[in-house]
């Protein structure tokens, strides 16, 4: 992978057929999640990254996973540095498999690209931040490179019916020591009433 010396971040990316840009990232979040019975035994991992818009002002592209489950064997420690370690190497071409649940928003084509090429890895640099390097090409062939940081903050767990139940803490449990986070049970919807768990790292 191409390292990308741009403060804050970057990603590299070019369309099919078109020019490559190097673009500074402007948000990135990174989170996990799940809901409880239905996929209790996995946290589903949340990063999202969005890039500047590009030279013609056409909006940048936005990496992101749409809850890619992982089980607690997954995770390196209960703690903040969970997600330290983890690497994913998917190809399309050569396993046929298209269940990888990451996506590439292209505003050139107003489309969700699957990506069908990926190298993804998180590396934990101390205090919840991880170093995040992506490259891949999507169903398409537009290609990109990312390399930035971004903070895990939160472990969100929700109940199938929005309700406070025991087996949602329990849930929890199986991921992450209660040592290392806060844990507050809030309203997200109203009429019906809806809840879910936050669980905050302490020390970010």
């Amino acid at each position: 992978m191409t390292e990308i010396s741009v403060p804050g971040g970057g990603m590299r990316f070019c369309s099919e057929g078109g020019a490559e840009h190097d673009l500074k990232i402007v948000s990135a979040r990174l989170g996990l999640e799940t809901v409880v019975p239905y996929r209790g035994d996995t946290l589903g991992l949340n990063l999202e990254i969005q890039a500047e818009p590009l030279p013609d002002g056409e909006k940048g592209p936005r990496f992101y996973t749409n809850e890619m489950d992982l089980p607690p064997s997954a995770f390196a420690s209960r703690d903040v540095a969970m997600l330290d370690g983890f690497h994913i190497s998917h190809d399309y071409d050569e396993t046929g498999d298209d269940s990888c649940p990451v996506l590439l928003y292209v505003a050139e084509t107003a489309s969700h690209d699957n990506v069908d090429r990926l190298d993804l890895s998180l590396n934990h640099l101390g205090d919840g931040r991880y170093r995040v390097r992506a490259a891949g090409e999507t169903e398409f062939s537009a290609t990109f490179e990312i390399d930035t940081v971004v903070t895990l903050e939160l472990v969100v767990l929700k109940h199938d019916y929005g309700r406070i139940e025991p087996e949602v803490e329990a849930a929890l449990d199986k991921f992450v020591d209660r040592s290392a986070v806060d844990v507050d049970w809030t309203l997200e919807f109203t009429d019906p009433d809806r809840y879910r768990l936050d669980a905050r790292f302490r020390h970010v």
